[in-house]
């Protein structure tokens, strides 16, 4: 029977696996590509419409494998989520298990009086008797900093490439970390606003445990429709105010399908409504 210490150990060793970590992330980037391939939050009607004709295997249609998949949704999964909680855990683990007492170790004096070295250590060479005034040369000039105690000595080299993984990953990590906040204070909402009127932010479509829904108004001073010289529709345009709380605005922008309006880290999209009112 495993004991607790020894369970705890394989599970340390796991987390801190090189390979794992990168099947993890792998995993992360092919479920990322997927979200940015597929249409996300989408309605169920929407993916019976238009991916049902596409069969997996000549069994079942694509359409049930992105719903049975939750991949309508990938980015507010629990299991993505998992994911990334996981990989976060395997860097951490790696970098105070193995980066950091590696960096540690090359970092201090480590003076060896007997031939028990540690076997972490690859002894290059050899040496029955050298001057170490010639020796200390020697690693000078191939860039080594020595350390002197007596007839005894220190010198490494390469501190910073020891220190390099430690700070790739911190990076991941903060830029994981900033990605989950986004994503759960992120909201989606859609409204139909006529022109001349105001309207504040109600049909949420889509909100997580940080949603921090708005409570400014918005109004739509004009729409218009540019055509092309065919007379088909080319682009659509919203004249748009944002308005404080005592109704004041804030600010006035012009936006079109693909040019949004920021603010406040709100960013509002003009839709193609094919209604012009």
């Amino acid at each position: 029977m495993l004991s607790l210490k020894k369970l705890q150990r394989i599970f340390t060793n796991v987390l801190a696996n090189l390979q794992f970590a990168i099947l993890l992330l792998v995993l992360i980037a092919f479920y990322s590509v997927c979200g940015s391939i597929l249409e996300q939050d989408q309605p169920v009607n929407y993916y019976i419409e238009n991916y049902s004709n596409i069969k997996v295997l000549n069994f079942f249609s694509f359409s049930d494998l992105i719903l049975k998949f939750e991949l309508d949704r990938i980015f507010s999964t629990v299991w993505f989520y998992a994911l990334i909680f996981v990989f976060s855990l395997s860097l951490i683990t790696c970098s105070f298990t193995r980066q950091l007492p590696t960096f540690l170790f090359f970092k201090g004096n480590r003076f060896f009086y007997s031939q028990n070295i540690p076997k972490t250590l690859q002894i290059c060479k050899t040496f029955n008797y050298i001057k170490i005034s010639s020796l200390n040369n020697l690693l000078l000039r191939q860039k080594f900093l020595i350390f002197q105690k007596r007839n005894s000595f220190y010198s490494y080299k390469g501190l910073i490439g020891k220190f390099a993984p430690l700070l790739v990953h911190l990076s991941l990590i903060i830029t994981i970390l900033g990605s989950v906040i986004a994503t759960l204070s992120s909201f989606s909402a859609q409204e139909l606003v006529s022109k001349s009127e105001i309207a504040t932010i109600q049909n949420i479509t889509r909100r997580n445990l940080l949603s921090n829904i708005p409570s400014y108004s918005l109004k739509i001073n004009d729409f218009w429709i540019d055509y092309n010289s065919t007379n088909n529709i080319n682009q659509y345009f919203s004249d748009i105010s944002i308005l404080d709380d005592a109704g004041n605005e804030s600010i006035r922008r012009t936006i079109s399908v693909n040019h949004p309006l920021q603010y406040e880290g709100l960013t509002i999209y003009q839709t193609d409504w094919t209604l012009n009112t």
